[in-house]
Formats: structure tokens, sequence, C-alpha cells
């Protein structure tokens, strides 16, 4: 995985959210409906956040930490059964099946990085 893919999978997920909360929101009139909003919109920033060199893989593990989020609160709804409406239901599931296919594509990313060895850190060099 490189950095590219991983930057472009945060762009399109992030829209896709955008799109998917506005949407059901119109469909349904609640607030709640505007979860994927949120999300939507972190992952924009992560994504604005990535364009500095030096922070690429903080941007990614924080989106990587958003989509787990909504992934979790997505398949807790829709289990637990705190959804109002079938096209509640409907949103839940799109939202956490999305979240899911970002997260394995940031984790993807995440795992390929190279590690740091730190016991060739002297406490000097940290400070």
């Amino acid at each position: 995985m490189n950095m590219e893919r991983a930057l472009k999978s945060t762009i399109t997920t992030g829209y896709i959210m955008l799109a998917l909360g506005a949407a059901f929101f119109i469909v349904t009139q609640f607030v709640t409906a505007l979860f994927p909003v949120l999300f939507g919109a972190f992952l924009l920033t992560m994504q604005k956040f990535a364009n500095n060199p030096n922070r690429e893989t903080q941007a990614i593990t924080l989106a990587a930490a958003c989509s787990f989020a909504a992934v979790m609160l997505g398949i807790t709804s829709a289990v637990l059964g705190t959804w109002t409406t079938f096209t509640s239901l409907l949103e839940q599931i799109a939202m956490a099946i999305i979240a899911a296919i970002h997260l394995r594509v940031c984790v993807g990313y995440l795992a390929n990085q190279p590690s740091v060895d730190s016991s060739s850190q002297t406490p000097e060099a940290i400070y």
C-alpha cells in the first residue's frame, strides 16, 4: 500500500460519507442521520492534515481511528436496534461497510510502514 492510495481512499470515503449522511437526512429528517457527515468531514480534514509530509502517517492513523469509530457505531446501532426506521438501519449498515473498507486500506498502509528501533534511541536523542 502506498500513501497516495491511502489519501485517495480517505478523500473518496469522506465525500461518500458526506453524501450518505445528507441523502439520508433529506429522506428521514432525523438529526442522527448526519453522523456520516461528521465522519466524512473529519476524514476530509485528515486529508488536508496529510498534505504536510511530516504528518502523513499521523493523519492516516487518525483517519483509521475515525473509520473504526464509524464501523463500531454502525454495527452497534444496527445490532442493538437503536435505529427507528428500516431506512435508518440501511444507513447504519452502509456507513459501517464504507468505513470498514476505508479502515482496511488505512491499516494496509500503516502495516507497511517501517518501524522504529527503540533500542538505538537514547534519552538525549528523544529530548
